[in-house]
């Protein structure tokens, strides 16, 4: 995994350089690539925005609580105290 954070980091360095050499400056380069990171980036999120909203109206809040509180008479696990005689 580090080798593809380095590899990216060595393309991403050299990517204004290259631009440079076909004529262009570093300013149009970032705006390029700040608009094809954003664009897909900005779907994301309101695709994952969109699909939380879509399950909050469907309930899933409720649902979330009642797994997260165990049912009355167990203790925090959810199991049901030792019966002693």
């Amino acid at each position: 995994m580090p080798v593809f954070f380095l590899v990216s980091g060595y393309a991403n360095a050299v990517s204004p350089a290259s631009e440079r050499r076909r004529g262009g400056d570093v300013a149009g380069w970032l705006l390029s690539r700040s608009g094809r990171l954003l664009r897909p980036t900005t779907a994301l999120a309101l695709v994952a925005a969109g699909g939380a909203l879509i399950a909050h109206l469907a309930g899933a809040a409720a649902l979330h609580h009642l797994r997260t509180r165990p049912p009355p008479g167990t203790n925090r696990r959810g199991h049901e105290p030792p019966v002693r005689s």
